[in-house]
């Protein structure tokens, strides 16, 4: 999660307040039901897109990105990095 914000942000520096966590299924690491967006204000256009791209990413990175009715989710928040060097690292 910390590396698909850090690249969301790089690739959208127009919004400098721009954050994501998912809602993940509960069981197998890899599920995630869905990417939330913040930072974006009332812009849903824009949202959806970022919501796109950061699932996109997500998908690269051997995750699902899927909604799976009647499953109990959890949130999970991004291990965003401590410094500039640390985000040149993830990037």
């Amino acid at each position: 999660m910390g590396w698909s914000q850090s690249a969301l942000r790089a690739a959208n520096r127009d919004l400098p307040h721009l954050r994501i966590y998912a809602q993940a299924h509960v069981g197998p690491p890899n599920r995630i039901a869905f990417v939330v967006v913040h930072g974006v204000d009332e812009d849903r256009d824009r949202r959806r897109r970022v919501r796109a791209e950061a699932s996109d990413l997500l998908e690269r990175l051997g995750y699902a990105v899927e909604l799976e009715p009647e499953r109990d989710v959890y949130e999970v928040a991004p291990r965003r990095p401590v410094s500039a060097h640390d985000e040149l690292q993830m990037l």
